[in-house]
C-alpha cells in the first residue's frame, strides 16, 4: 500500500471516529477499515493525530481566520490535523510534502473549493517555537 493510501485511510478513520465517537481500536476491527500493507503507518498517523489533537486543533486556530474548527466540515479537519501532525509533531517529511499531500488528499475526498480551503489554511502555516513543542 502506498502512503497516500494509508493517509487516506487514516482520513476516512478519523473521519469516523468523528462522526461515531467510538475507540479508534473498534474502527480498526470494521471491515470496511481493514487496512492492508502499511497498517502500521496508517494507525500510526491516526494515533498520533488523536494523541496530540489538542495541541493540533490549538495550532489550527492560529490560522483559520474567523473560522471555527467546529464550523468546518470533518473531512477537512481530518485532514488539516493529519498534515499539521506529520509536519509538526512526526516531523519525518519535509513541509511541501505533506502540505502537498493534504491538498492531493482534499482533492480526494472533496472539491476544488476543499483544497483550496486546505491549501489556504495550511500555506499561512509556520512552525512551532521551541517552548510549544510537545
Amino acid at each position: 500500500m502506498s502512503r497516500r493510501k494509508s493517509r487516506m485511510h487514516a482520513v476516512q478513520i478519523l473521519f469516523a471516529i468523528e462522526m461515531n465517537e467510538a475507540p479508534v481500536s473498534d474502527m480498526f476491527k470494521q471491515e470496511i477499515f481493514e487496512v492492508t500493507g502499511d497498517q502500521v503507518f496508517t494507525k500510526m498517523l491516526v494515533e498520533g493525530v488523536l494523541s496530540h489533537q489538542v495541541q493540533i486543533d490549538d495550532y489550527l486556530m492560529r490560522y483559520m481566520e474567523g473560522w471555527e474548527l467546529s464550523r468546518i466540515g470533518r473531512v477537512e479537519r481530518a485532514i488539516l490535523r493529519l498534515g499539521v501532525y506529520e509536519w509538526l509533531i512526526q516531523k519525518k517529511i519535509d513541509r511541501s510534502v505533506v502540505f502537498n499531500e493534504a491538498v492531493e488528499l482534499a482533492k480526494a475526498f472533496g472539491d476544488e473549493k476543499t483544497a483550496k480551503f486546505v491549501n489556504g489554511v495550511l500555506a499561512k502555516m509556520k512552525p512551532l517555537e521551541a517552548n510549544e513543542k510537545n
